[in-house]
């Protein structure tokens, strides 16, 4: 049967043309490049040209990693949003990019507990948050909204980001466990476990995760973080409309 399906693909082959010949080509050469955007010409009878530019829609990703340290810097959850700067984020001069380089606007962020006395232990999710709106560090730290906000630090870099959230869950030290989330909803791993992020999960899973957080708990902060210096957060059970203020 091998044999018959060979020479039937043989056949075929002998039959494109020789300027379709993708010999040597390379899968995936241009992939990128193409999800970055690209412009179609066309050209039409009448002489016109119509040109018109395509990016290719991108769904959502989540990204995981371990809160070594819920102090209300990183994440900040006060003033009626959530934010994420000079945390997780690639090295000055670095080439290797982090959580807030490679998130986008609709992209998740999900912090779980790590094991050391400032944070809320393994199994448990610290705070899941939707990125809302990307800065870089020199706009976030020039943005009025953020003026004094704990962790915003002054800063001229334009390489790394900030990265914002209206649309957040924060538990801090009343952070819940993981496994009391039900399976229809957590079907895999959330956790990543020691240094880095991941982000290896299906459009499904994010949709399931995000709609049972937002079924069974308001929007906000549910919790002070673990490590407390000074002054507590300000407890917001349901998002602040409009703009974000500290």
């Amino acid at each position: 049967m091998k044999k018959v399906l060979n020479k039937i693909a043989q056949k075929k082959n002998n039959n494109m043309r020789a300027e379709y010949n993708f010999k040597g080509g390379i899968r995936g050469k241009h992939y990128k490049a193409m999800q970055a955007g690209y412009t179609v010409t066309i050209h039409k009878a009448d002489g016109k040209t119509i040109v018109k530019d395509m990016t290719p829609k991108r769904n959502s990703f989540l990204y995981s990693y371990v809160v070594e340290h819920d102090e209300g810097r990183a994440p900040n959850p006060s003033g009626g949003c959530c934010t994420l700067a000079n945390c997780m984020c690639q090295k000055k001069g670095g080439k290797r990019r982090n959580i807030v380089e490679l998130a986008e606007v609709n992209d998740w962020i999900v912090g779980t507990g790590g094991a050391g006395k400032k944070s809320a232990g393994h199994g448990k999710l610290i705070y899941a948050m939707r990125v809302d709106e990307k800065l870089t560090l020199a706009q976030y730290y020039k943005d009025k909204r953020f003026k004094g906000r704990k962790g915003n630090t002054n800063s001229s870099r334009t390489d790394t980001y900030a990265l914002i959230s209206q649309h957040y869950f924060y538990f801090g030290r009343n952070a819940i466990d993981i496994d009391t989330i039900p399976k229809q909803y957590l079907n895999h791993s959330l956790e990543k476990r020691f240094r880095g992020f991941r982000r290896d999960f299906r459009p499904e899973f994010i949709k399931n995760l995000t709609q049972w957080l937002e079924r069974y708990y308001e929007l906000g902060v549910h919790g002070e973080p673990c490590v407390d210096e000074g002054k507590g957060c300000t407890h917001i059970r349901r998002r602040t409309k409009g703009k974000c203020y500290t």
